[in-house]
């Protein structure tokens, strides 16, 4: 197995023309290690309190993280569960839910300790020792499959790449959106063993690049849960909500491009009477955002998207998966494109309405949303499907890797 493939997506993020991406993502595993040596005493007694994951059952189902919670705890109706904890919050997330857990908070600072090892032997053999321990875990717990969000950045390819030298099966859950103009090199499918996508959409354009072959790519549907009916909002809008990106992390023009967006809104709104809120990405920064727009008014940093549904009339991003929960939640959702950022264009995909990014198709937005001009649209089943009950399809599709019924 080439251990060395599992530091390799960052570096190909920057080959393919996304030179901030490398850079920030070592810089968030540097802050994550520095806080965990930092607290390793603290962490240690909290592994002893939690001690590791207990022996789960032969049907039993390991998680990375907490990301699918809910997903999560409905499976953990059917049969056993546990998690490989990464940080404090996925900790405490699973401490409240009784969820049998191991910390994994050791391994994601071996890992960047690795990945700056000076010398090609010293990084191999950091590397080669961590997934021998997350095998050890692996092996020691013998679940049916491991379940991660993404097969693409450290942690979750040294999880896999354990996983296969234990006999076991890694399935990977589509957690955001995949769009062909940002390239195929950016998707997930190439490391797990099985794909799990929203939609029949997602799972034709996987077959269709060759990612992965049919027998391993599967339709779940959207994995997270939907409220059937938060309300409709106001029609015509007064208030938009503009859901942010961190476009700045992947290079400068697409900071530029962002920023110039932002203005002809708060210029518009201005000119036309309504109000424009901005929902920083957990990765954005406020106090950047506010020197940059000092008239720009941002969401509470405790306000969840759940939140922000009920309480705003009208959302907008460029490529956002907010933008798409918005939609499947019932409230009118509109894309803003750009020549700049790369983006499939949503309103073709049959997910939400599309408008120009320029100063013109601004305009014409900002005076058809005051004529009530997008109103909520439903999201194509075939791009993303909703299945209420997405435990039993999700139980459905292990017992078909597996060969056994849960």
């Amino acid at each position: 197995m080439d251990l060395e493939g599992i530091f390799a997506y960052p570096a190909q993020r920057a080959r393919q023309g996304e030179p901030e991406f490398e850079k920030t993502y070592l810089g968030i595993l540097e802050r994550f290690s520095r806080k965990y040596h930092r607290y390793r005493p603290l962490i240690a007694l909290l592994e002893g309190r939690s001690g590791t994951i207990r022996k789960v059952a032969p049907d039993g189902i390991l998680f990375l993280g907490t990301s699918f919670l809910e997903l999560m705890l409905e499976t953990g109706s059917r049969t056993s569960i546990a998690t490989l904890a990464q940080d404090e919050k996925e900790l405490l997330t699973a401490r409240r839910h009784a969820i049998p857990r191991h910390l994994a908070w050791k391994w994601k600072s071996e890992l960047y300790r690795a990945r700056m090892a000076v010398s090609a032997e010293s990084r191999l053999q950091l590397l080669a020792r961590t997934v021998e321990g997350i095998e050890a875990i692996l092996r020691s717990s013998s679940p049916r499959a491991v379940v991660v969000k993404n097969d693409s950045l450290f942690l979750e390819r040294a999880v896999i790449a354990a996983a296969r030298l234990a006999g076991i099966p890694t399935v990977t859950i589509q957690h955001g959106l995949f769009m062909q103009a940002a390239g195929m090199h950016n998707w997930d499918g190439y490391w797990t063993d099985h794909m799990l996508v929203w939609g029949e959409f997602f799972r034709d354009l996987y077959l269709e690049w060759g990612i992965v072959p049919e027998e391993r790519i599967h339709v779940l549907g959207y994995p997270f849960p939907v409220a059937t009916d938060p309300g409709a909002g106001r029609i015509p809008p007064r208030t938009l909500c503009l859901l942010g990106q961190p476009w700045e992390l992947n290079s400068e023009a697409l900071r530029e491009e962002k920023h110039r967006i932002i203005g002809e809104l708060l210029e518009g709104v201005a000119r036309d009477g309504l109000e424009l809120v901005y929902r920083p990405h957990p990765a954005e920064s406020r106090s950047r955002l506010r020197a940059a727009f000092p008239s720009l008014r941002l969401t509470d940093e405790e306000e969840t998207l759940t939140g922000a549904i009920g309480r705003w009339d009208l959302f907008l991003s460029w490529t956002s998966t907010a933008l798409i929960e918005v939609a499947l939640h019932g409230r009118s959702a509109v894309q803003i494109g750009s020549e700049t950022i790369p983006m499939d264009d949503f309103g073709a995909a049959g997910a939400c309405h599309s408008i120009a990014g320029d100063r013109q198709g601004i305009r014409r937005f900002l005076e058809g949303a005051q004529q009530g001009g997008y109103p909520p649209m439903p999201v194509s089943d075939s791009y993303i499907h909703y299945d209420h009950d997405i435990a039993e399809t999700f139980s459905s599709i292990l017992g078909k890797i597996s060969g056994q019924d849960f």
